[in-house]
């Protein structure tokens, strides 16, 4: 199924009117927008993935890009969710910015570009699935989804598949944690080398602060974050 996930890793040099600095700020907003609702964190996972895999194929204005998010978590929120906002709701986060049926027009845009295929998996399933496979405590599972999360932002990280995202960021514990298996006890068939190098990436991206103007995930995630990245930084340096 993953392989399925059509991500133009590059999407954003087709897109005219587009920068590449504007998604993590979208990816941002659309964190805290999926915190205000108490959504499931599946729902923020299908959202992101659903802007890229839309943005990939479909050419949006700079004013339309804000909708384009409200539209994903709305999409995101009826796969997902037991109750959903409604599109006075949504729209009235983006104080008013458009209206209930351009939200309307652009989420029949949406569908039609996704094929209707909403249920392809996010680097969070797999995180779970190796979490419980690994016999995870909750407080490592919780440092790799912030992990998770975090990266979410990173629009270079598109590069890597979800899978090797969560096996980067359960192997990145490995550091901190003495518990977890090395990567080649990770029962999960993926490549080494593509793992080492997502994860030479993530430490790098948190020990530079790179994306320390997102400040949504640093907020939900301070103590974890704080911690994992003092712990790395000393690793690092030995």
């Amino acid at each position: 199924m993953e392989k399925g996930v059509k991500v133009r890793v590059n999407y954003m040099d087709k897109q005219p009117d587009l920068k590449a600095a504007m998604r993590p700020i979208l990816i941002d907003w659309v964190i805290q927008a999926c915190t205000k609702f108490k959504f499931a964190d599946e729902t923020q996972f299908y959202t992101v993935q659903y802007i890229d895999r839309f943005l990939s194929f479909e050419l949006i204005e700079r004013a339309n890009l804000q909708l384009v998010g409200i539209t994903a978590i709305f999409v995101a929120a009826k796969f997902e969710e037991i109750s959903v906002p409604s599109t006075r709701d949504l729209c009235y986060i983006t104080e008013d910015s458009y209206t209930p049926k351009e939200l309307e027009r652009m989420e029949l845009r949406m569908l039609k570009a996704l094929d209707y295929d909403l249920g392809f998996p996010t680097s969070l399933h797999f995180l779970r699935l190796l979490a419980k496979s690994l016999s995870c405590s909750r407080h490592q599972y919780y440092c790799a989804k912030f992990i998770c999360e975090l990266i979410s932002l990173s629009y270079p990280a598109l590069r890597w598949s979800p899978s090797v995202l969560a096996v980067s960021a359960l192997d990145i514990l490995n550091k901190v944690s003495t518990y977890l298996p090395t990567m080649r006890q990770l029962h999960y068939q993926v490549e080494e080398t593509s793992v080492n190098e997502c994860k030479q990436f993530v430490i790098e991206t948190i020990l530079s602060d790179e994306l320390k103007d997102h400040v949504t995930v640093f907020k939900k995630y301070e103590a974890v974050h704080s911690k994992l990245k003092s712990v790395l930084k000393s690793v690092h340096s030995m």
